[in-house]
């Protein structure tokens, strides 16, 4: 009895230790570094300002209706953020034909309103693919 205790005590401690492994905090990662392959597919969490470029590609390519909006710093840092369409935090609104900046409407995740120009945070996972193709699936969006 006593070595069944100890043997589940011991399974118990490995998978809580590969659980926490798999959950890892994202790591904060500056604007200007994100767009690298040791970025690709890693959780990050990126500060900068909510951006919209003229013309904006939405899709659905996972399932989740998404458009593609941006983060700036300074000069020559901008990522994409690839924002849920949706009512909820950290969804945006879609965005019509001839759309304009004051058209953008984006919601942090306790549903406070974010729009171009705004200071934000983003959580997500980056996918780069070379310089041309860098952005973040938000998972979470907050004002910063």
């Amino acid at each position: 009895m006593t070595r069944t205790i100890v043997y589940r005590a011991a399974v118990a401690a490995v998978l809580a230790a590969a659980l926490a492994a798999c959950g890892a905090a994202p790591a904060a990662v500056a604007l200007a570094d994100a767009c690298t392959d040791a970025n690709d597919d890693r959780a990050v969490v990126l500060e900068g300002t909510l951006a919209a470029r003229s013309t904006v590609a939405c899709n659905d390519y996972d399932g989740t209706y998404r458009c593609m909006l941006d983060i700036t710093g300074g000069p020559g840092e901008r990522v994409g953020i690839d924002i849920a369409v949706g009512s909820g935090g950290s969804t945006m609104d879609e965005l019509g034909n001839g759309f304009s900046a004051a058209d953008v409407h984006v919601r942090a995740e306790d549903g406070s309103p974010l729009g171009v120009g705004q200071k934000l945070r983003v959580t997500g996972e980056m996918s780069v693919a070379g310089q041309d193709v860098c952005f973040v699936t938000a998972d979470r969006i907050d004002r910063a």
